[in-house]
């Protein structure tokens, strides 16, 4: 959509930090800045594969405002886009 900007490699490493920091909460996989965010104390929501290796219970986020969704497969296909949808609009509750 016009109103979505894709700042994907825009930013140097502090800045990305910084943008995090600002935002009022971030939905990532869990990646480098998902656990920017949690630490950062942001509202954090990551999505995980219940593969062993990149599962929920590894590399979950840890925060005040940290949480996750795990899929039942080794892919994110379960995680319906309505899950995501309950758990970040509390977000703003």
């Amino acid at each position: 959509p016009a109103h979505v900007v894709d700042l994907s490699g825009k930013m140097t490493l502090n800045e990305l930090i910084a943008f995090i920091y600002n935002a009022d909460g971030l939905l990532a996989s869990g990646t480098g800045p998902l656990h920017v965010a949690a630490a950062s104390g942001i509202h954090t929501l990551g999505l995980f594969p219940i593969s062993r290796s990149i599962n929920a219970t590894r590399w979950a986020p840890l925060g005040v405002k940290a949480e996750h969704i795990e899929s039942d497969s080794d892919t994110l296909d379960s995680i319906s886009v309505g899950m995501v949808f309950d758990r970040i609009s509390d977000w703003i509750n």
